[in-house]
C-alpha cells in the first residue's frame, strides 16, 4: 500500500504601512517612478528611508518614493 501526499502553495499578499513592517519577512515594494514591483526582505528603516535586500543585496528606498508595499504571504494547501 502506498500513501502519496502532495502539497500545492500559493502567495497572497497584503497591504501594509512603513510603520508595522517585520523584520525578515518578505514585501513587494512598489515605487512612484513606475516599473515592476520589486520583492524584498525588510531590514530596517529611518525616519526618512527603508531598508530591504534584494537578491542578496542591501538597498534604501526613501520613503517619499514608495507608493505601495505588500506583505507576501505563502499558504500551503494539502491535497
Amino acid at each position: 500500500m502506498y500513501l502519496y501526499i502532495f502539497f500545492q502553495s500559493s502567495y497572497s499578499y497584503k497591504t501594509a504601512s512603513v510603520d508595522n513592517l517585520e523584520v525578515k519577512k518578505r514585501y513587494l515594494i512598489e515605487l512612484h517612478r513606475g516599473g515592476k514591483e520589486i520583492d524584498g526582505k525588510y531590514i530596517s528603516q529611518t525616519n526618512d528611508s527603508v531598508m530591504f535586500t534584494v537578491n542578496k543585496t542591501a538597498i534604501n528606498f526613501p520613503v517619499n518614493e514608495i507608493k505601495s508595499i505588500k506583505r507576501k504571504k505563502a499558504s500551503t494547501f494539502l491535497i
